[in-house]
């Protein structure tokens, strides 16, 4: 009878004991000593270091190596690395642009040469003047065109490979240069070489009639000056003839100084023959 009641005293205390071990407090402040029903302190993780920025150079190179670690690139990744150096630079021509701006550019000025101061001084002493104007007025359109076309072309070849940011003072004064020359062929085209052909043109329709025009040389200008005297609209044509050739005649010598001034600037940058 005494054995069977501390057996079963026992158990109650190992039943009792186990519900306290099993047993989860509802506020955790309760079980600390004089609880006062706050939490505990949380204490936060200690705060990560900030890494130190890598200059641009060097997080380019370390972006670089990540993307071939993973099997891609840098130029991959969308939108500009930061700290990328996005300023525009002077890109190297290639031979082919080089070939094509010596191409526009001797064309032109070796055309300019010839018509200025070869064909034009011996056709005007070697053959009658109406005979001479006739071909001046064939010759001039064509003459004109393909010289405000290789001007053109020039200027936008260099133009394309000069970015303005970063012209120097010589770049720029050759982009000037070679506008003026585009500038002044353009005049010739579309102005003072048009007025001066249909003003020779009226000129020497007057002269034919009054049986002028198939001397040689200038034998005839006291007649001209004599047709001039007497016929008031042969003398109006005659000067407004003189002013356009002469506007005609000085953007031509523009023309040729500008590209004079441009194969000097690339025989300077020569550095062999």
């Amino acid at each position: 009878m005494h054995r069977a009641g501390a057996s079963s005293a026992s158990q109650k205390r190992q039943e009792a004991f186990g519900k306290e071990t099993l047993k989860i407090p509802g506020d955790l402040g309760a079980s600390t000593p004089g609880g006062s029903g706050a939490p505990p302190p949380v204490h936060d993780e200690a705060p990560c270091e900030a890494k130190p920025r890598l200059p641009g150079p060097a997080r380019r190179r370390q972006q670089r190596q990540l993307g071939a670690d993973s099997g891609g690139s840098v130029t991959d990744m969308e939108g500009p690395i930061p700290g990328q150096d996005t300023t525009p630079t002077n890109a190297e021509p290639s031979n082919a642009i080089k070939l094509l701006h010596l191409v526009f550019l001797s064309t032109s000025w070796g055309m300019q040469v010839w018509v200025t101061f070869v064909a034009g001084f011996v056709m005007s002493s070697r053959l009658p003047r109406h005979t001479f104007g006739f071909i001046q007025r064939e010759l001039f359109p064509y003459y004109f065109h393909i010289g405000s076309a290789c001007a053109f072309l020039n200027l936008t070849l260099f133009a394309m490979h000069h970015p303005s940011e970063l012209l120097s003072d010589e770049e720029a004064t050759q982009i000037i240069v070679l506008f003026v020359c585009v500038a002044a062929s353009v005049l010739n085209t579309q102005w003072f070489g048009k007025v001066t052909a249909d003003l020779v043109a009226d000129v020497h329709l007057i002269e034919h009639r009054h049986g002028l025009g198939q001397e040689v040389g200038v034998s005839s200008s006291s007649s001209r000056r004599q047709l001039r005297a007497s016929d008031p609209s042969y003398g109006r044509l005659s000067r407004q003839f003189a002013l356009y050739h002469a506007l005609s005649s000085l953007c031509n010598l523009c023309c040729i100084a500008c590209n004079g001034f441009t194969l000097y600037r690339l025989a300077a940058r020569l550095r062999a023959l």
